[in-house]
């Protein structure tokens, strides 16, 4: 460090007041192709993903088809045998709850992502750009309604990109 001549410190110092601003004005331009490799939900897509559980559904009673009961890692989170098992019951959860009388999309995601837990607004804001689905809109949960809700979740929640075809081999599997 002592070896360093004043125009190194310039540089420096010119360095780290400058980068804050250019990323600044610079990420705006690249935001629309980088925005399928940045992080769009909670702290949980990782795990979501190695439990085979996109939606995140939290460990209950329920009997889920697929659902590992022996050899658990988890003690917060159920754990799938398959992806398409932790998708068939997050459908099923959401159609429960939808019959159940959350029958909007913020109805809903109060349910089963509340604030307390994660950033409801945001969370319902990314589902209603990807679906285009008012929030306050009263849903019936239908196969073109389920998926347009469904894609989103499971994206914020834990990064999983649902096709249309795994969609409809799940929905068979209702």
């Amino acid at each position: 460090m002592k070896n360093l001549k004043w125009y190194h410190w310039l540089l420096i110092a010119i360095t780290i007041i400058a980068l804050p601003f250019g990323a600044v004005f610079v990420l705006p331009f690249f935001k629309d192709k980088l925005k399928d490799f940045l992080p769009v939900g909670g702290s949980d897509r990782v795990r979501g993903m190695r439990n085979k559980n996109p939606f995140n559904l939290r460990i209950s009673n329920n009997d889920w088809n697929g659902k590992i009961y022996q050899d658990k890692k988890d003690n917060e989170f159920e754990e799938f045998e398959s992806i398409e098992y932790g998708l068939r019951a997050g459908l099923i959860n959401c159609r429960t709850h939808v019959g159940r009388g959350k029958d909007t999309i913020r109805k809903l995601m109060h349910t089963l992502s509340p604030s307390h837990e994660n950033p409801t607004d945001g969370f319902i804001d990314f589902i209603v750009e990807k679906s285009g689905i008012d929030p306050d809109l009263k849903i019936e949960w239908d196969k073109e309604t389920a998926f347009a809700i469904a894609a989103p979740i499971v994206r914020f929640e834990s990064e999983y990109k649902l096709t249309r075809n795994k969609f409809n081999e799940v929905w068979e599997m209702l």
